[in-house]
């Protein structure tokens, strides 16, 4: 059977414009970059703009602190977990002590003098095992403080303030875009 000539199918070579991205595009992907590094929840992040837009002092220090202070990444800033959701795990599987009160909850909000530790039963699990010469060169964020010499033990000093906040996101396109 003759197909006839055979000729090689040449696909067009489309080249796609880059459109600018727009305002509200702009800050939507900020929104989305802060809720992936702190794995949270539309509505939670939504409800700490709304509760820092409540407060009459600085916006942005405000909602910073808010996000810093949840439990999970303060187990995270301390260097107890590799990442914030397996800070969360943690959390929520009562490794982790507050004041001498075992906390399940990620989103527990520390204040400052808190003391937070590993539970004295849970040390010799794997993820801490070891834990001081894991972090013997680690320098936990400024407002964080160890007790002991084993690391387990820590204090919030003082609250967070925006330069300790070090993900690269822009915190005030997320509020303008919450704002509309």
């Amino acid at each position: 059977m003759y197909k006839g000539p055979q000729r090689k199918f040449k696909p067009r070579k489309t080249v796609r414009r880059q459109r600018k991205i727009s305002e509200y595009g702009a800050q939507l992907l900020e929104k989305q970059k802060l809720r992936k590094a702190y794995s949270l929840r539309e509505k939670t992040l939504k409800n700490y703009v709304k509760d820092a837009s409540r407060k009459k002092v600085n916006l942005d220090v405000t909602f910073v602190q808010f996000l810093e202070r949840r439990l999970d990444n303060v187990v995270y800033r301390l260097g107890w977990a590799q990442s914030r959701p397996q800070a969360a795990q943690f959390v929520s599987h009562g490794l982790i002590v507050v004041n001498d009160t075992r906390v399940k909850i990620p989103s527990y909000r520390v204040r400052q003098n808190d003391v937070v530790e590993i539970k004295s039963t849970k040390k010799d699990l794997h993820p801490f095992r070891n834990i001081a010469a894991k972090l013997e060169k680690y320098q936990p964020a400024d407002w964080l403080n160890f007790l002991t010499k084993d690391k387990t033990k820590a204090q919030i000093t003082a609250l967070p303030a925006i330069s300790h906040f070090t993900e690269p996101i822009n915190i005030s396109a997320i509020l303008q875009f919450y704002s509309r």
